[in-house]
């Protein structure tokens, strides 16, 4: 029994080392790109946008939560968005403004950092009603808190977008 217990020991310690081992890098020149799929564009969330009027009740607050917890709270977001589709979110982050190199169109997202500032996860947000960038935003990199409704878009090729309809942003003008 010993015997088959050393043994079994001694191939886990070489799958192990094997494991460990340097990752061998792959170059396929038969490659073949595809274009990503379309990001809807900002007028046609900005019309969404105007179509809905918000309760004002807050459904998840992440304003009250640790870092840990807001950036564990993001996470779920977007791996399963129908569990937070239509409720009002308020967060606290960091504003960044992301643009489509394909469209020009730019992209507007709260990222907040998890407690060792090592990582971030964000939220893309469409602020709703008449505001112009760069005049009536923050400055990028600027502590925000948002209030709005976490929506669900479907593209033309079926892919689920997630994002915050934001109707009330909070900031110190600079």
């Amino acid at each position: 029994m010993k015997k088959y217990t050393f043994i079994a020991f001694i191939v886990l310690a070489a799958l192990t080392v094997m494991g460990c081992s340097k990752k061998k890098s792959y170059t396929n020149v038969n490659a073949t790109y595809v274009e990503s799929p379309a990001l809807p564009s900002q007028d046609e969330l900005q019309n969404i946008a105007k179509k809905d009027k918000s309760t004002g009740k807050i459904d998840v607050d992440l304003t009250k939560m640790s870092s840990t917890m807001i950036y564990s709270y993001i996470f779920d977001m977007l791996m399963d968005a129908e569990s937070y589709k239509e409720k009002t979110i308020k967060v606290k982050g960091f504003f960044q403004v992301f643009v489509n190199d394909n469209s020009d169109d730019m992209y507007y997202a709260i990222i907040i950092p998890d407690a060792a500032a090592c990582c971030q996860q964000g939220i893309e947000f469409i602020w709703a009603g008449e505001h112009e960038y760069p005049d009536d935003y923050p400055q990028l990199g600027q502590e925000i808190t948002v209030t709005g409704k976490y929506k669900i878009f479907i593209t033309k090729e079926g892919i689920q977008y997630s994002y915050l309809q934001v109707n009330q942003m909070d900031f110190e003008a600079i």
